[in-house]
C-alpha cells in the first residue's frame, strides 16, 4: 500500500468521527480520497476541505462516488476599486515600506537586486531601470 492508505487506514481505525477536514494540495487529497476508496470507505466520512479541491475536477476524478457530499469553501473574492491602478503604480522608488516588495520585484522581473546575490555563472540578471520601462509608465 501507499503512505496514504497505510497512515490513512491508521488513523481512521483511531478516530470514532466521520468528518475530515482538509487544507493541502490537489495530489494529497487525491491520494486521501484514493486510500479511503481502497479501505472500502466510501460513503462512511463528510469530508470538507478548502476550494484547492473544490473548484477543480481533477482531485475528485474518477473518485466521485467516494467524495460525494464534500463540502468546500471557496472564499469571496472581489475586485478594490483603485488598488489594480496603485499597485502597477508601484516602484522600488515609491514603495520602500512595503519589505515584500523587493522579493517581489526580483521574482516578477527574474534579476536580482542586490550584486551580492549574483552566483557566477547564473542566468539572473541584477536589476535595472529597464525592468521599471518594461512594467509600464511608473512601474508594475
Amino acid at each position: 500500500g501507499t503512505w496514504a492508505q497505510s497512515k490513512c487506514g491508521q488513523e481512521w481505525g483511531q478516530f470514532r468521527g466521520q468528518t475530515r477536514l482538509g487544507w493541502a494540495g490537489v495530489c494529497s487529497y487525491r491520494r486521501v480520497l484514493e486510500a479511503a476508496r481502497r479501505a472500502n470507505q466510501t460513503g462512511h466520512f463528510f469530508w470538507m476541505g478548502s476550494d484547492s479541491w473544490g473548484s477543480k475536477i481533477a482531485p475528485v476524478l474518477h473518485l466521485e462516488e467516494v467524495a460525494e457530499g464534500a463540502v468546500t469553501i471557496l472564499p469571496k473574492r472581489m475586485s478594490v476599486r483603485g488598488f489594480d491602478r496603485y499597485f502597477s503604480s508601484r516602484t522600488l522608488d515609491n514603495n520602500r515600506r512595503n519589505i515584500w516588495f523587493a522579493e517581489f520585484w526580483e521574482d516578477n522581473f527574474h534579476c536580482k537586486l542586490s550584486r551580492h546575490a549574483l552566483k557566477k555563472g547564473s542566468h539572473v540578471k541584477k536589476c535595472t531601470s529597464e525592468h521599471a520601462g518594461r512594467a509600464g509608465p511608473g512601474g508594475l
